[in-house]
């Protein structure tokens, strides 16, 4: 937990490190004909995200719902250093017999179980735009990102009984890895509508606990 406070801290003093290095671009660069991409510019996001946690060690969990906050400068070409902070919750209801390699009952029978998850995850990879007719709105960009992950477990109920210390309240930590695909719309001069498609596999092997989600929100350039 200390340490995802930190990288959290580590993320914003990275927006005013950028912001105050970033500078000014023209808005458009020629890669032949009528294709191009604007060049990006340090740029921050804010959005929610909606999806589903799943896996071997997550059993059971209803959709994850949540939020995330990322920066990202250009560093060459179509390439950006990208950095995030994302946070999700989701309920646990329903017959299963592990949850984080524990059993949920001693006889390591099946249990109902009660309770709900958190997965806060810190990112840090590269976001690539995609190179785009002159004439279109949108902007097409796709993100791998090595993934800091940490599973919170917290256990109201099995079989209707008070749990186990172990299972009432656990968490872990591993690393993992992220791929997403998203848009951007232009909505005023230097705001954006975002929106993504995200795979999130939050240890490896990726079978373990995985998060697919939908992220929407807004992108400003500074």
């Amino acid at each position: 937990m200390r340490l995802m406070s930190v990288l959290a801290t580590a993320l914003a003093a990275l927006v005013a490190t950028f912001a105050a290095t970033v500078p000014a671009f023209a808005a458009w660069v020629d890669h032949g004909d009528d294709l191009g991409r604007d060049v990006p510019r340090i740029a921050v996001q804010g959005g929610v995200d909606y999806g589903a946690l799943s896996g071997s060690e997550i059993d059971r969990a209803g959709a994850v719902a949540g939020f995330e906050v990322a920066v990202f400068r250009p560093v060459h070409g179509p390439f950006a250093l990208w950095a995030s902070f994302g946070t999700g919750l989701a309920e646990i209801d329903g017959q299963t017999t592990e949850l984080l390699d524990i059993p949920v009952r001693t006889d390591r029978r099946s249990g109902y179980v009660l309770g709900d998850v958190t997965a806060t995850r810190f990112r840090v990879g590269t976001r690539i735009d995609a190179f785009r007719e002159r004439t279109w709105r949108f902007r097409p960009y796709a993100t791998v990102a090595w993934v800091l992950s940490r599973v919170k477990l917290e256990v109201d109920s099995v079989d209707g009984l008070t749990p186990r210390p172990e299972l009432r309240s656990n968490e872990s930590e591993n690393h993992g890895v992220l791929t997403r695909a998203g848009v951007e719309y232009p909505l005023f001069r230097n705001v954006s509508l975002d929106v993504a498609g995200s795979f999130e596999a939050l240890e490896i092997p990726p079978a373990s606990n995985n998060v697919f989600s939908i992220v929407a929100g807004l992108t400003l350039r500074l």
